[in-house]
């Protein structure tokens, strides 16, 4: 009896010491999933500081653009309406030199009328005096 005593105290402590071991296995397992967790949340932050630097700068990005577009849309308005007013100018000028050119012609068939009248006038004079 003495024998079993033993044998049961001996492998009392062995099934203690085997249960301590899984506890402890256990809780190194436990332990190393939390840091991997904490490690993975860690990750997840940066990547959404990442994301949200991402979207401060497409914003940006797209304010630019935006600004841009505005800029060089005024610039063409401005080039169409200086080209129109150089048209318009060219235009003008074109008429009023017609108009003078006009006025010219006009003043040169004036001018051949009169030497015209002048003419046969100085020709009935002479046919007067002859």
């Amino acid at each position: 009896m003495k024998e079993k005593l033993i044998y049961y105290n001996e492998n009392k402590e062995g099934k203690i010491e085997k249960l301590k071991d899984a506890t402890y296995q256990a809780k190194e397992v436990m332990v190393q999933s939390v840091d991997e967790i904490l490690d993975r949340g860690r990750k997840i932050e940066l990547l959404v500081k990442k994301t949200q630097n991402l979207d401060n700068v497409a914003s940006g990005l797209q304010q630019r653009a935006d600004q841009y577009r505005s800029q060089e849309k005024w610039k063409s308005i401005r080039l169409k309406l200086v080209l129109a007013a150089i048209v318009g100018v060219g235009i003008y000028i074109l008429v009023k030199n017609e108009n003078k050119e006009g006025k010219i012609e006009k003043l040169k068939d004036a001018t051949y009328q009169a030497k015209e009248v002048m003419v046969q006038s100085v020709d009935e004079i002479l046919d007067r005096g002859r």
